[in-house]
Formats: C-alpha cells, sequence, structure tokens
C-alpha cells in the first residue's frame, strides 16, 4: 500500500511536469477525425496531453491520445475518481467515457461534461461530483456497447446514474455519441 502510494504520487508530479512543459493545442488530426474542440487540451510532441483531476482540482496523471486515436496513461498513476471537465458546472453536468464524446455532448448541448476515461470510472466520477455538489442535475452518457456480449458501458453507465440518482443518456446506435452525432 505504502508503495502504491509513493508510486502514485510520483507519477503525480511527473504529470504534472508533463503538464506544465506542453504547449495547448487548437488542432490535432484526432480532434480533427472525430469533428471537437480542443478545450483546453496541450500537445506534446504528437500526443494530445487530456489531464486527469480529482474534485478539488489537482492534476494526477495524464492520458495521451496519438494522431491514430491510441490512448494511453501514465504509469502508475490515479485514475479512479480522475476525470477532465468541459466547461463549468453551475447546475447540470454530463459524464460520459472518452475525449471526443465529451467534447461532442459539450459542443452540442452547451451543458458542462466530464470524461471518466472509462466505463469502470464514470460511477467515481459521479460519485465525487454528486458529493462535492449535491443539488447538481446529472446525466450519464452511456457508450453503447451494444455489439458486444455484455453491453459494459450501459451496464457501468445504468450503476452511475441509480448511485447518484442521476439520468441515463443512451445513443440509438451502437457507439457513443460522438458516433451519433457524426
Amino acid at each position: 500500500e505504502a508503495d502504491d502510494k509513493l508510486l502514485k504520487e510520483q507519477a503525480a508530479l511527473k504529470a504534472n511536469k508533463i503538464w506544465s512543459e506542453a504547449k495547448y493545442c487548437d488542432n490535432h488530426f484526432y480532434l480533427v477525425k472525430k469533428n471537437v474542440k480542443s478545450h483546453g487540451l496541450k500537445k506534446q510532441g504528437d500526443k494530445l496531453i487530456v489531464p486527469m483531476m480529482d474534485i478539488e482540482g489537482n492534476l494526477h496523471s495524464i492520458q495521451t491520445i496519438d494522431e491514430a486515436g491510441n490512448k494511453r496513461f501514465l504509469s502508475s498513476g490515479r485514475k479512479k475518481g480522475c476525470f477532465f471537465v468541459l466547461g463549468s458546472p453551475q447546475s447540470a453536468l454530463n459524464i460520459a467515457e472518452g475525449y471526443s464524446t465529451a467534447a461532442t455532448l459539450y459542443e452540442v448541448t452547451g451543458i458542462p461534461t466530464a470524461l471518466a476515461f472509462d466505463a469502470g470510472n464514470i460511477i467515481y466520477v459521479a460519485k465525487a461530483f454528486r458529493s462535492k455538489f449535491p443539488a447538481l442535475e446529472i446525466t450519464i452518457c452511456a457508450d453503447n456497447d451494444s455489439q458486444s456480449p455484455q453491453n459494459i458501458g450501459v451496464i457501468k453507465a445504468k450503476e452511475a446514474a441509480l448511485a447518484v440518482n442521476g439520468t441515463l443518456a443512451i445513443p440509438p446506435c451502437h457507439g457513443d455519441f460522438n458516433d451519433f452525432y457524426n
């Protein structure tokens, strides 16, 4: 446990260094391909850098996205309960799995949207926002993994919506809301 804590602390220091040295990015092949804007992402080399924050605004890790859309997390970095939020939640918040989905939802609805990085983390992000903002209207925006034997995106989104007394939104097609809108 002590070793894990030390590794997470070291990863947070590394993430903060990478984030501070990276340059803000308005254009990247992945963003063009997904037809979304940057919303404050940074770039290092050919990789987009997505910060992974906790509810208090502390940077714990990063996710990188290369031009082909491959996503990687910083080794040993904390993911549980971490997110990147587009906009500033006042009365409502959408929560989605990935960046392009969150950006699409934010751009289409104007509602601040947090990305949780994967289906399993959505519940932790939702609980963090519910704890800090008890009156916030939370909508969990599932990835519809309808072509897989278990639709993990919908299953995990339902669990999160129930856990925080939120609303569930599922795209009417296989995939996510970025797929649906584009």
